[in-house]
Formats: C-alpha cells, structure tokens, sequence
C-alpha cells in the first residue's frame, strides 16, 4: 500500500513537472492576435499623421492616442527611423491593419473618421484587436442577418476562429468601441445587421464614444501592463475586411 501510494506521489510530480505552467506565465488573450509577434515590442507605437489633417484633425487623432496613453501601457511616439510605423493617412474609409506586422503599416482615416470614437476603434486594430462581434462566442450574444449585410463589408462579421483569437474569459462586451451598431453596413437601413440575444439594459451597441472598462482591461492584459487602479473593475462582469500581403486589413 505504501509502494502504490508512493508511486502515485510520484506519477502526479512528474505530470505537474511536465505539463503544468505556472498561472502567472499563462499568457491568455481577448478578440486580438494569440501570437505576441503581432504586438508592438515594448509596447511603442511610431507613427506619421499626414500633412493633408487639419490642425483640428490631428488634435482629434493625437486626443484619441492621449486617451490610450492615459489608461494603459501603451506609447504613442513620432517617428524617427523605426523600420516598422503607423502612416496615418487621410484617403477614403476608415481602415486600419490589424496589429504589427514588422514594417510600415497604414491607417486610413477620410473624411467621417476624424472622431475621436472612431479613431479609438482604429487604434485597437492597429494594436492587435479584432471587432467584438467577431469573437468567437459571439453566437451565445448575437444574431447576424447576413442577408442584409453589404457584400463588401461582409468579411467585417465573420466569425474568427479560436485558434487565431481568444476572448480572455471575460464577458461578451456591448459597450465596447469595437461593437458594430445594429444597423451598420445594412442594405435596407429599416432592418437590422445585428441583434443582441440577450438583454442590453439602455446601452445602444456600437455607439461607444470613449473606451468601454472591458476595452481598458483587455488592452491592459494584452499588452502585460502593470496592475494600475484602471484594473479595480477586473471582475466586472464602406467597410471590409481583406487580406492584403497576408496581413489583414480592416475597414471600421
């Protein structure tokens, strides 16, 4: 009896010896990108605003970018001579590559995207997340009328795999900046695009104009970012999307 018991002992330090990581060292992600190459090293982000903004344009896009900075780890720098940076440009759409990807990316912010929301949105993307309502429990929360989605912007509520993205555990988030509205992209503007299944209290989904606590949170664990009093709520419960030079490209 004490021989079994003993190699059982031993049997279950070789288990936990082999297979188990420490918690601490797990490294678990949100809607974003699993693979850490596709985050910005040390959290820095270079970037270029085009010559093209108004001087009330850029304060819009450098507020949106102070916002960030303010509740997390993240840096916003200009650029010098990093190989890889944000051209943030103004041309038609809103469309932005999703997370770093080694070298020059562009961010397109035309006419109607110079909101400080909006940019937000963008800024997410450009930081490694995806939308909401693409996670892939996104079906236990909302419903998706495919038929009256834009075919070109179709690909912006597709459903991502589990192997690409992970939700963190946490909950599904209507108040975040990166929720579509029920309405966005429809062709027949009187019937909706998406419908939460569950009830939403008084939030309006995908009219967020400032980064939701569940955004705050996610960036923060994302980016590995010392626990700050922003993690005090840790427990609370003409777009498309394309694949351009095997990155992928997201508009709104």
């Amino acid at each position: 009896m004490i021989k079994l018991s003993f190699f059982i002992l031993i049997t279950i330090f070789i288990f936990y010896g082999l297979y188990a990581k420490p918690l601490r060292k797990q490294r678990i992600r949100r809607n974003a990108y699993r693979n850490e190459s596709r985050l910005w090293p040390k959290a820095v982000v270079p970037y270029t605003i085009d010559s093209n903004y108004s001087k009330h344009e850029r304060n819009v896009i450098e507020k949106a970018m102070k916002d960030i900075q303010s509740i997390s780890c993240i840096r916003f720098k200009k650029h010098s001579t990093e190989k890889a940076f944000v051209e943030i440009v103004k041309d038609k759409g809103c469309r932005a590559v999703v997370g770093y990807i080694g070298r020059r990316s562009k961010l397109t912010l035309g006419n109607g995207c110079i909101w400080v929301a909006r940019v937000l949105h963008e800024l997410l993307h450009v930081l490694g997340f995806f939308h909401e309502h693409t996670r892939p429990d996104r079906d236990d929360f909302v419903t998706i009328f495919d038929d009256n989605i834009k075919e070109a912007s179709i690909n912006n509520f597709r459903k991502m795999s589990e192997s690409k993205v992970t939700t963190f555990g946490l909950p599904y988030d209507f108040k975040s900046v990166l929720h579509y509205h029920d309405r966005e992209f429809a062709v027949d503007r009187t019937k909706k695009t998406i419908e939460p299944k569950v009830s939403v209290g008084k939030v309006i989904i995908g009219k967020a104009d400032e980064l939701s606590k569940m955004d705050i949170l996610k960036l923060n664990k994302l980016y590995h970012c010392p626990k700050r009093k922003y993690f005090e709520f840790e427990d609370e419960g003409s777009g498309q999307t394309e694949l351009e030079d095997n990155f992928i490209v997201v508009s709104m």
